[in-house]
C-alpha cells in the first residue's frame, strides 16, 4: 500500500506520494499561485530545469528537446516582444501545444497544471524515466497516460516497472 504525505515549505504545502519517493516530485496546491514552475521546482530538485507546454485538452507527449526546440523556432520567427504590454496572461514565448511531457535525461523538472483536470506522474523504476500528463476528460478520452506510457516503452521502459500516481 502506497501513502500520500503532505508537506510544507513555509506556509504552503505540497502533496507527495510513497509510490514515486525515489523522485523529487509534488502535487502543488493553488497556495502556490502565482508562482511559476521554474520558481518551484527549486523546492524539489534545486539543479533542475522546469519544461511545461500550453495545455490543449489532447493526447500529445513531448520532451524538452521539443520544447526548446519550439522556443527556439519562436524566437527566430517572431520580432522581439512588444515589452510595453502589461497583460499579465501574456506568456514571454508561446509554449508548445500538449499535454504531457517525458523526460529524456535527469534533472528535467516536467510541469502539468490542473484545476478540475487530473495530473498524472508517470516513472519507470529501472531506466528513471518520467513523465507528466494532464488528463482531462478529452485527454483521458484520447488515451494521454497510455500515450505517455507508450512512448516510454519506445524508449526502453518495460510495463513493468511502471509506476502511475
Amino acid at each position: 500500500m502506497h501513502s500520500w504525505t503532505w508537506k510544507e515549505v513555509g506556509a504552503r504545502a505540497y502533496l507527495t506520494c510513497s509510490l514515486l519517493e525515489a523522485w523529487p516530485h509534488g502535487f502543488f496546491t493553488q497556495a502556490w499561485w502565482p508562482s511559476a514552475p521554474d520558481e518551484i521546482t527549486p523546492t524539489l530538485a534545486p539543479d533542475a530545469i522546469a519544461y511545461r507546454v500550453k495545455q490543449v485538452h489532447g493526447n500529445v507527449v513531448l520532451t524538452p528537446t521539443d520544447v526548446r526546440s519550439h522556443q527556439t523556432e519562436y524566437e527566430q520567427a517572431s520580432p522581439l516582444p512588444d515589452t510595453s504590454r502589461t497583460d499579465e496572461s501574456e506568456e514571454q514565448f508561446p509554449f508548445p501545444n500538449a499535454d504531457g511531457l517525458m523526460s529524456e535525461a535527469q534533472s528535467q523538472a516536467l510541469w502539468v497544471a490542473s484545476a478540475d483536470c487530473t495530473p498524472a506522474l508517470i516513472a519507470d523504476v529501472a531506466t528513471g524515466a518520467v513523465a507528466a500528463a494532464h488528463a482531462g476528460w478529452r485527454g483521458t478520452a484520447q488515451q494521454i497516460i497510455p500515450t505517455a506510457i507508450r512512448q516510454m516503452q519506445e524508449q526502453g521502459s518495460q510495463l513493468e516497472h511502471i509506476r502511475v500516481a
